[in-house]
C-alpha cells in the first residue's frame, strides 16, 4: 500500500490565479454593464429633451394657427399688451418673461400651451409673410423652444381667411419674442 494514497486531498480550492481571473472577468463585465447604461441613460435624456422641444413648438404652432386663422383683424405689435388696454372682443397672444406663451383676453389671462411645458422656454416672431399670390393676408410666425442648451424652431405661414390685410409692420428682431392682438 502507497502511504500517499492515505494523505488528505488538499485540490478542492481555487487557486491565487484563478481567483484573480475570476475577479478581472467579474470587473470588466461590470464596467461594460455600467458603460451601457451609463450611454443608454445619457440617450434617453437627449431624445426625450429634443421630444419636448419638438412637441412643445408644434403645439403652440397649432394652437397659434387655430386661432388667428379666421380673425376678423390683426395687428403686429413691438410691446407686450396690458390687459387693460384690449377691448371687449379683442384678445392677444404673446411670450411672457419667464418663456411661457400667453393667451390674453380683456378677462382672463392663460398658459397658452397649460402647464406641459413650463419647463420649456418659448419665443416668438411675427412677421408679414410675403408670397407672389397672397400679399397682405399671410401671417409668418416663427416658434422657438429652449430647453438648456437644446433648441428647436419652426417656422409657419397662415392664411387670414376673414382679414383684408396685416399692418405693414416691419419684420421685428428675431431673437426678440413680439405680439400679435387679433379680433376673433
Amino acid at each position: 500500500m502507497n502511504p500517499m494514497s492515505k494523505l488528505p486531498n488538499h485540490n478542492k480550492g481555487f487557486t491565487l490565479i484563478e481567483l484573480l481571473i475570476a475577479l478581472a472577468l467579474v470587473t470588466l463585465v461590470t464596467s461594460l454593464t455600467f458603460s451601457y447604461y451609463s450611454f443608454q441613460s445619457k440617450t434617453f435624456e437627449v431624445t426625450n429633451t429634443q421630444t419636448q422641444l419638438q412637441t412643445a413648438t408644434r403645439f403652440a404652432r397649432e394652437i397659434i394657427e387655430t386661432k388667428v386663422k379666421y380673425a376678423q383683424s390683426i395687428e403686429i405689435l413691438s410691446e407686450i399688451p396690458q390687459q387693460e388696454d384690449l377691448s371687449d372682443d379683442q384678445e392677444a397672444i404673446f411670450v411672457d418673461a419667464n418663456g411661457i406663451i400667453v393667451y390674453l383676453t380683456k378677462t382672463a389671462s392663460k398658459n397658452l400651451l397649460g402647464n406641459s411645458f413650463n419647463d420649456v422656454d418659448m419665443c416668438l416672431c411675427f412677421y408679414k409673410a410675403t408670397d407672389a399670390e397672397v400679399t397682405d393676408n399671410l401671417l409668418g410666425f416663427n416658434v422657438k423652444s429652449v430647453i438648456d442648451n437644446d433648441e428647436y424652431t419652426l417656422e409657419s405661414q397662415v392664411y387670414l381667411i376673414n382679414h383684408p390685410g396685416i399692418n405693414d409692420a416691419p419684420i421685428p428682431d428675431p431673437d426678440n419674442s413680439n405680439a400679435i392682438s387679433f379680433v376673433p
